[in-house]
Parts: structure tokens; sequence; C-alpha cells
């Protein structure tokens, strides 16, 4: 079993940087099974996402947080 912290599931969700294709490497091979994400990364993107939206001065910057939030959670379902 891996456990992803919240940066590293970070770079999953990104996944176009340097680290990324690094980390891509190190898991080829992996049961995507056999590699999870804590409730708390879960919760840390889940906070950072509704500042966002608590941030927002419009409708348009409001529905890319929400948006980015869902994208978030359907991750970690």
């Amino acid at each position: 079993m891996l456990v992803l912290d919240t940066d590293v599931f970070t770079l999953v969700q990104y996944g176009s940087s340097e680290e990324y294709a690094r980390l891509v490497a190190r898991l080829a091979g992996t049961d995507p099974d056999d590699v999870a994400v804590t409730i708390l990364s879960s919760e840390e993107q889940t906070r950072g996402w509704l500042a966002q939206v608590a941030k927002a001065k419009t409708a348009e910057n409001v529905s890319a947080a929400y948006a980015c939030w869902s994208t978030t959670a359907a991750a970690v379902s």
C-alpha cells in the first residue's frame, strides 16, 4: 500500500511537471488499488478550494473554484 500525502497527490492531479514524470516512473507497475490518499489530504484540498470560493469576486471565479473542488472530490472517492 502506498499512501500519497497532499503534495504528492497534488502532483498527480496536475500531472505535467518533471516531478510528476518521476512519480509516474516510480509507480509504474503498482496496482492502482494499492495507492491511497489520506482523509487529511482530502480535507486540506477541500479547505483550500472553499477558501478560493470565499475569495471569489465573480460568478465565474466561484464556478471555477467549485469545479476544481468537484474534481478533487472525484479523485479521492
